[in-house]
């Protein structure tokens, strides 16, 4: 795989996550109807596991110390 590198502001790659996928073969790839058939199955556990992840951080508030930033 060829290396690729993107003109981007200083500023904008120090807060930038680069990622770099492999090319997917034939048999891997499916049609955009099933795709989203089976987003919609998958749909109210990835809420569920959203709302819990919001909840547990909520709940942990107040523990959480971060370091000044400056």
């Amino acid at each position: 795989m060829a290396s690729q590198t993107l003109p981007i502001a200083p500023d904008l790659a120090d807060r930038a996550v680069i990622v770099a996928l492999a090319v997917m073969s034939g048999s891997n790839r499916q049609f955009e109807a099933e795709f989203w058939k089976a987003f919609e199955r998958a749909a109210p556990g990835i809420l569920a596991a959203l709302l819990d992840a919001a909840t547990t951080a909520l709940a942990r508030i107040g523990s959480v110390t971060l370091p000044l930033l400056v």
